[in-house]
């Protein structure tokens, strides 16, 4: 969906490029989509990183795309909100309960390439809202996701019980 979306999109920022970490069995078929609409110079598939090599990345990506409808909870998008980074994932998912829609990150349909087109687009034409989303997110993150907050919130439920 993310290579749909970037079909349309490379039109109007056609400096536009999407940086693909990890690998599995995906790849494939997303290298196949990916020349069927002629974006191989635009989708850099960079396979599986370390950690390190992972919050370089976020650290150089304007926004953070994981639109997956089949993902319980993904560290990786607190990972990106850590860097300031504005995430984009998908409702009824578990990104759902830690994203405030337009305030820290985004929230799209599942498997619809329009809506997740039209949210980057946003993002893309707006530095400023871009910029403020991706501090909220970093906010929220050093305010409710660090160990010390995790250890704090395991300690509040054990002592009540």
């Amino acid at each position: 969906y993310v290579l749909e979306a970037m079909k349309q999109l490379v039109e109007e920022f056609p400096q536009l490029i999407y940086l693909i970490v990890g690998d599995g069995l995906e790849e494939g078929p997303l290298r196949k989509l990916a020349g069927a609409y002629g974006l191989e110079d635009k989708v850099h598939f960079l396979g599986r990183k370390s950690g390190k090599e992972v919050a370089r990345y976020m650290a150089l990506c304007d926004i953070f795309v994981l639109p997956s409808w089949d993902e319980a909870f993904g560290v990786v998008y607190l990972e990106a909100m850590a860097q300031g980074k504005p995430v984009i994932g998908c409702l009824g998912e578990g990104i759902e309960d830690i994203v405030n829609p337009g305030i820290d990150g985004f929230l799209v349909h599942p498997r619809d390439a329009g809506e997740l087109k039209d949210t980057i687009n946003t993002l893309l034409q707006d530095e400023k809202m871009r910029v403020q989303v991706g501090k909220e997110a970093q906010k929220k993150v050093l305010k409710k996701f660090t160990w010390a907050q995790v250890a704090e919130e395991l300690e509040k439920i054990y002592y009540s019980a």
